[in-house]
């Protein structure tokens, strides 16, 4: 991104290219307390003033009793030793499924049918109340925002685009951008700004963003404008194609230590090139494609764990062969009977036995029975089943999985685990 489209965007912090320091890094990289006892960076929050960030320099972690757990707002940067000249798409990601479904609007609808929004709307939302109170309760595939979810060690986050349209879809700035999975979400503006403000107070640490789903997108310039609003929060930090096909050691992506040297560490993955204008308009904001030399994420196509757990050792293996970013989704599908079960079955069902009252189980499987999960009445009730058996699998290396691993309600995870298991501490 040159100056002048940098001034035209309304960006007016510089980029800065710098030098590479592997060893003395330069102290505006440090977030919160600094090492050297200074206080903290103007404009950082107080709650983040515990979150000393170690710099690329600094001892890796030695794993005994004395090491303190590893930051997972700064992991990249604490494991460094691993990670430098190793390929990104073989680096071994948490990623976030749906990752901007944490906050679902009651009365703004998504990419749902078109006739069911109009009726939504002539209604004022009262003829299908009785339906989005259960979007939401499916739909939320998150609990917590994209800033809190990055600093959980989440570094590739999976997001969908809607455009509303508030007049003529060729007039500039004409539409807004929210995110969606049923129910409209929150605005892309919140959402850019939350990914800009970790990359600023975490600057050892590499984000990758995935827009592949573009809803209700009915003309090139509405795509325009959604590349100046991401252009404009994340355009300095956005690692060019251009510094892709410059690399020399990426094996068709880039080393972490590729990412630090030119100080951009944002790749942005665009999947709306299906208008003329726009694949060129998106590389020269610095976008990649999500051809599957770029980034394949293949659905599993699973109903039950037990579904997931069989396909997600085959997904695994195409991974392994992968040119680019490959992204193994550790999510199950509720089909309609698993929601309609929650809506009207009672939580006290066990081995095909309807019992009255789990309270009052007596016998050899009173213990089972009071241990059973309720019967999944939301995707986050469901995640507490899928997700942490999804972290077992990697933890336990059943997989292979040096691949974006993805998840819903990625707060329940092992994301510790998983990334140990990966990278052990020295």
């Amino acid at each position: 991104m040159n100056l002048a489209r940098g001034k035209e965007l309304g960006i007016t912090r510089k980029v800065d290219a710098g030098t590479f320091r592997l060893t003395n890094p330069p102290s505006e990289w440090y977030e919160g307390p600094r090492l050297d006892g200074g206080t903290t960076r103007n404009g950082d929050e107080p709650g983040d003033a515990h979150e000393a960030s170690t710099s690329l320099g600094a001892s890796p972690d030695t794993g005994d009793a004395s090491s303190p757990p590893l930051d997972l707002a700064n992991w990249m940067s604490h494991l460094s030793h691993h990670l430098l000249d190793t390929p990104l798409h073989k680096v071994r990601l948490i990623g976030s499924h749906d990752a901007a479904s944490y906050k679902l609007s009651s009365s703004k609808m998504g990419a749902l049918p078109k006739w069911l929004r109009t009726v939504h709307s002539f209604t004022n939302g009262i003829a299908t109340a009785p339906f989005t109170g259960i979007i939401i309760r499916w739909g939320e595939a998150q609990h917590v925002n994209i800033y809190e979810q990055l600093r959980l060690g989440v570094r590739y986050l999976d997001l969908r685009v809607v455009c509303e349209s508030n007049g003529d879809g060729d007039t500039p700035n004409a539409n807004t951008f929210h995110a969606e999975h049923g129910m409209a979400g929150p605005d892309y503006r919140e959402i850019l700004s939350d990914i800009r403000r970790f990359l600023d107070s975490h600057p050892n640490e590499v984000v990758l963003c995935d827009f592949n789903h573009f809803h209700r997108f009915t003309s090139k310039q509405q795509h325009f404008e959604f590349i100046d609003l991401c252009e404009h929060y994340l355009g300095e930090h956005v690692a060019p194609l251009a510094l892709r096909r410059a690399s020399e050691s990426g094996q068709g992506t880039l080393t972490y230590r590729e990412c630090l040297r030119s100080n951009t560490r944002c790749l942005i993955f665009h999947g709306g090139w299906d208008h003329v204008g726009v694949a060129r308009k998106a590389v020269e904001a610095g976008c990649w494609g999500r051809s599957v030399k770029d980034l394949w994420s293949p659905w599993p196509m699973a109903n039950s764990r037990r579904e997931l757990t069989e396909r997600f050792g085959k997904l695994d293996v195409d991974g392994k062969q992968a040119r680019g970013f490959f992204v193994l989704q550790g999510v199950v599908t509720p089909t309609m009977s698993r929601v309609v079960s929650g809506l009207t079955l009672p939580n006290t069902w066990f081995r095909g036995r309807k019992l009255k009252n789990v309270d009052n189980v007596q016998g050899p499987y009173e213990q089972t029975v009071k241990n059973l999960s309720p019967r999944p009445k939301t995707l986050r009730q469901l995640a507490e089943r899928v997700t942490p058996l999804v972290s077992e699998l990697v933890v336990t290396g059943k997989v292979h999985a040096m691949c974006v691993v993805m998840v819903d309600h990625v707060d329940l995870a092992d994301v510790r685990g998983m990334l140990l298991a990966a990278y052990p501490r020295r």
